[in-house]
């Protein structure tokens, strides 16, 4: 009987030991659980963090077009609005120009833009030879009228230089010439030149912009 007892209470001891076991195995077990569950929120949070920095950085790259000084996408032909001598012209906004036929053998073309520079330019077109010193009125004349309707340009001091003389030609080689502004006021920021071959001429007036 005795030995009955004994039995008993070493029974309840054991089972007492083994509930405490599996008690404590399944405290640690959801410990772990949970510890490993907030690691992972964790490690996610950062890696959303970054993906919306790098998200944001790409997008702000985007926007941007590097390379460029000037913004292109704001340059427009609204500089020949309203000048009726020259309707009809055709803009073509990757070179931010416009190409005008005046006759059966004159053209034009007119700038306003630029990525590194910024050039306002009128450029002549013949299609035949021009003998600079035979015809040097009549390029003169062409350039103070076009000068004279494009209100960027100084008109005026042009008109004044080229009336007056007040110019260097300057021969380059065989049919290229730079007429040379001598007034301080034109000859920093404009550039006129004038170039000949045997079936063509053309002759360009221009400024830089800042």
């Amino acid at each position: 009987m005795r030995c009955y007892k004994d039995f008993r209470q070493h029974s309840r001891i054991l089972s007492r030991f083994i509930c405490g076991m599996i008690f404590l195995l399944i405290f640690f077990n959801c410990k772990d659980t949970s510890g490993n569950s907030q690691d992972q929120d964790a490690i996610t949070r950062d890696k959303d963090s970054i993906n919306t920095s790098v998200n944001a950085d790409t997008t702000k790259s985007e926007g941007v077009k590097p390379g460029c000084k000037y913004d292109m996408s704001e340059q427009t032909d609204d500089f020949l609005s309203g000048i009726e001598e020259l309707n009809g012209y055709e803009w073509d906004d990757k070179e931010k120009s416009a190409a005008l036929v005046l006759n059966d053998h004159w053209g034009l073309t007119l700038r306003r833009g630029g990525c590194d520079y910024f050039e306002l330019s009128a450029t002549f077109y013949y299609d035949r030879n021009l003998n600079l010193e035979e015809s040097k009125n009549m390029v003169f004349d062409q350039v103070k009228w076009i000068t004279g309707l494009l209100n960027e340009f100084n008109s005026e001091l042009i008109e004044k230089a080229l009336d007056s003389g007040y110019v260097a030609i300057q021969q380059v080689s065989e049919g290229d010439y730079f007429i040379n502004f001598l007034d301080e006021r034109l000859s920093d920021d404009y550039f006129f030149r004038f170039r000949t071959w045997e079936d063509a001429t053309n002759f360009k007036i221009g400024q830089y912009i800042e």
